[in-house]
């Protein structure tokens, strides 16, 4: 059993499980739809619930989006301003 000192901070644990479950969303695909940078956000989310993957995942194998400009649009902070 290891002690609490050993443990990573709750903060730390929440953080990292909050961004797994944002990379595992399938809301990802509205970002990609809203931003015009591919025509096939059904497609991807489609893809990605059925092969148990992320939307960043088959976007970049299918989109033609190079990963720079998937991380840009996918980054959780960008999301949270509004658009310019």
């Amino acid at each position: 059993m290891s002690s609490r000192a050993d443990a990573s901070p709750a903060w730390k644990r929440n953080r990292d499980k909050c961004r797994n479950n944002l990379e595992l969303s399938l809301s990802n695909c509205t970002i990609l739809a809203r931003s015009s940078a591919t025509t096939k956000p059904r497609k991807i989310a489609k893809v990605a619930f059925q092969t148990n993957r992320t939307v960043r995942e088959v976007a970049l194998e299918t989109s033609g989006l190079d990963k720079a400009r998937l991380d840009q649009l996918l980054d959780p902070a960008s999301q949270t301003e509004p658009a310019p």
